[in-house]
């Protein structure tokens, strides 16, 4: 068993932080139901199925360019500004 747990430990330990953080962000996805929602409530009559996971995927994307926005402020928190930097750029 301990040497299980040792090849676990540095399996582990080759993954580097960056991949670790992509890997948590994509855990968190927006159901579909809601996706398909929100563009029924902006007038939608009809919602393609591959919608919600190109939504996931540039939420993902507009989320990883805040943080990096609010870091280079040198902050740990990220603001509504930071999101419109990234938004509105």
């Amino acid at each position: 068993m301990k040497h299980f747990i040792d090849h676990q430990t540095s399996l582990i330990s080759e993954f580097n932080l960056v991949k670790i953080e992509e890997v948590k962000m994509m855990a968190v996805k927006l159901p579909k139901a809601t996706v398909i929602k929100l563009f029924k409530d902006a007038g939608a009559a009809r919602v393609s199925g591959d919608v919600a996971e190109v939504v996931n995927k540039i939420v993902v994307e507009i989320a990883k360019g805040a943080v990096k926005s609010a870091k280079a402020a040198g902050r740990k928190t990220v603001s509504a500004d930071d999101l419109r930097l990234v938004v509105v750029s």
